[in-house]
């Protein structure tokens, strides 16, 4: 038997691609059962547990996709299951995503149990994982009216210090908001650079120096100037 892969290896690259790009996300029926066929082609490649979590994770996201929130619940909860590891790099994400489905489905109380697990998980956390958790609970305290939890602005403004957010905490709800707004413009400004194909380095380094210039957040203004560092790097004669 094979050692564990990572849920994104489950599947080769064509079946990934056929799965997203060969049928309509709402078409969930045969998505999973194109899911279930393939996954038996690669059954003998895994213990037992390790495909059943991949398989259960396959689906799960099959029926988020198709916004059939309830039926991707028992799903996500066999993958948090069959996660050994709290330390494991996928076992915050399922649970971020009970607290979305429980949430979309009204049942609160059981969103707000799967937060708590995803706080008292942030000892292993990336700072961008825990903004994701926090708004999903941003969106949870919206829904359904409760409080904000005061003890979690401290967690708000370590990582506003640790990715170097502009934003002040002033309002936890709108500052959490704000901050996905920010981090998602930045990654996708970022991204728009890296799939241009052809370009030569002089053009490159414009594009990377125009984006850091502007750039609001400190995590990617350091990444890039690392970027920006290689490229004159490989310019030097």
């Amino acid at each position: 038997m094979s050692q564990e892969k990572p849920h994104r290896e489950f599947f080769s690259k064509e079946v990934v691609l056929k799965l997203y790009r060969g049928f309509d996300l709402s078409d969930y029926e045969s998505r999973i059962a194109f899911v279930k066929e393939e996954a038996e082609k690669v059954r003998r490649r895994f213990d037992k547990e390790i495909f059943d979590k991949n398989l259960s994770n396959k689906i799960a996201h099959i029926y988020l996709d198709a916004e059939k929130y309830a039926e991707a619940i028992p799903y996500f909860e066999t993958v948090v299951q069959l996660s050994k590891a709290e330390t494991d790099a996928f076992y915050l994400f399922p649970i971020w995503l009970l607290v979305r489905c429980n949430r979309e489905i009204g049942q609160f109380s059981q969103a707000f149990k799967w937060n708590e697990k995803a706080i008292s998980l942030f000892e292993f956390a990336s700072s961008f994982d825990k903004l994701n958790v926090l708004k999903e609970y941003a969106d949870l305290i919206q829904d359904s009216g409760d409080a904000f939890n005061s003890t979690y602005k401290s967690i708000i403004q370590d990582i506003i210090d640790d990715l170097g957010f502009p934003e002040k905490l002033e309002n936890p709800i709108e500052t959490i908001y704000s901050m996905v707004k920010t981090n998602r413009n930045c990654s996708r400004e970022l991204g728009e650079i890296h799939i241009q194909a052809g370009l030569d380095q002089k053009t490159k380094l414009k594009l990377f120096q125009e984006y850091y210039n502007a750039c609001e957040m400190d995590w990617y203004k350091n990444h890039v100037a690392e970027i920006i560092e290689r490229i004159k790097q490989k310019d030097k004669p």
